[in-house]
């Protein structure tokens, strides 16, 4: 796995109990199947663009939610920041012709 950023936000995730598990992340947070993030842990690959891309939306949109709340401010600094790192990665990949 080349860029290791979304391990960064499954553990966040996890820490503040959004996720139980792996499969709980690939399907609520990256649109695939229970097994997808297993299947790339266990192959050493790298998350399509398409699963990266609603995995920044969703942190956008949640991101924005928690800012309107005071004691979720920091939360929602976490997520906007993982959410534009996602659109980053999304945003050079596209631009390399790789999705």
């Amino acid at each position: 796995m080349e860029d290791k950023f979304y391990l960064d936000i499954y553990e966040l995730l996890i820490k503040y109990k959004f996720i139980k598990n792996e499969s709980e992340f690939g399907l609520y947070w990256m649109g695939k199947s229970e097994s997808y993030w297993r299947n790339l842990r266990c192959r050493d690959a790298s998350p399509s663009v398409g699963a990266i891309a609603v995995c920044g939306t969703k942190l956008y949109y949640y991101g924005n939610l928690f800012a309107a709340v005071e004691d979720r401010r920091e939360l929602s600094e976490a997520f906007l920041q993982h959410s534009a790192t996602c659109y980053k990665y999304v945003n050079r990949l596209v631009g390399r012709g790789i999705c």
